[in-house]
């Protein structure tokens, strides 16, 4: 026959503690973002900005968008861009990414982004002029980068003939 533990087995541990604390976290902010979907004023009623900044960081954005936030900035545009990007609402993203660039016109990732877009858009000869101004500004450090950005240049000059 062992020892007897002293210690009461019926009580979890602090790990068993931490997973439960943690589940029932996950379980409220799904909650959290179950009530945005359904309804957005119904869900700040309840839970106000308590989980907002523990939402992705893509929902937090659209989410500030449908409660009327309003973009002031290069990077609140961008930002808007890159949800209706990761939407396929390609549309909607160029036009936010076209408003980043007349706030700061050499900004690399809208230029970036906005290339993407006009690919997808099906506007290849679009596209090609922004990778050619994506090309230069970037960093000459960046050569891994500055050659895959060519050889896909190289690529759309090609379908496009």
């Amino acid at each position: 026959m062992g020892k007897k533990s002293s210690k009461d087995r019926s009580k979890p541990g602090p790990k068993a503690q931490a997973t439960e604390k943690q589940d029932l976290y996950k379980f409220e902010l799904q909650r959290y973002c179950t009530a945005l979907k359904r309804d957005i004023d119904q869900a700040y009623k309840r839970y106000g900005f308590t989980l907002f900044q523990s939402l992705d960081p893509m929902d937090r954005i659209h989410w500030l968008h449908e409660i009327g936030f309003v973009p002031v900035d290069e990077i609140d545009f961008y930002n808007l861009g890159t949800v209706a990007a990761a939407q396929e609402d390609y549309q909607h993203a160029k036009d936010w990414f076209r408003k980043a660039l007349k706030v700061k016109p050499e900004m690399p990732g809208a230029i970036f982004n906005l290339a993407l877009c006009f690919e997808r858009l099906n506007n290849q000869q679009k596209a090609g002029q922004l990778w050619e101004e994506y090309l230069k500004l970037m960093d000459p450090a960046q050569s891994e980068e500055i050659k895959a950005v060519k050889d896909h240049l190289e690529t759309l000059k090609k379908e496009a003939k």
